[in-house]
């Protein structure tokens, strides 16, 4: 191979390693997202002053990442938008815990 070709070559394994190195990087972070987001969905099931509609959406967010088979593949959460914005406070003070 002459010169060129064995340059092009290190690049591609270089930017072969840096993809993976990526994509591992992704995946333990998305684990450990995972982790706080199925603790988050629990506590709001456990929390007596959830409202129905919080319960239910923590089911339909606990079904979809542990695909635990609760909830009718058709079903569609109505009002999901409504409650996001509460489950996203309890996602931080979990944070706020962890730290």
């Amino acid at each position: 191979m002459d010169e060129a070709h064995m340059k092009a070559k290190e690049t591609r394994e270089r930017n072969k390693a840096a993809r993976k190195a990526w994509r591992e990087a992704r995946e333990a972070e998305e684990k450990q997202d995972k982790v706080l987001v199925v603790e988050a969905m629990r506590s709001v099931l456990r929390d007596p002053e959830a409202t129905t509609a919080q319960r239910i959406y923590a089911v339909a967010v606990l079904e979809e990442i542990q695909r635990y088979h609760f909830v009718p593949t058709s079903m569609k959460y109505p009002g999901a938008d409504a409650i996001t914005a509460d489950i996203g406070k309890k996602l931080e003070a979990l944070q706020a815990e962890d730290k």
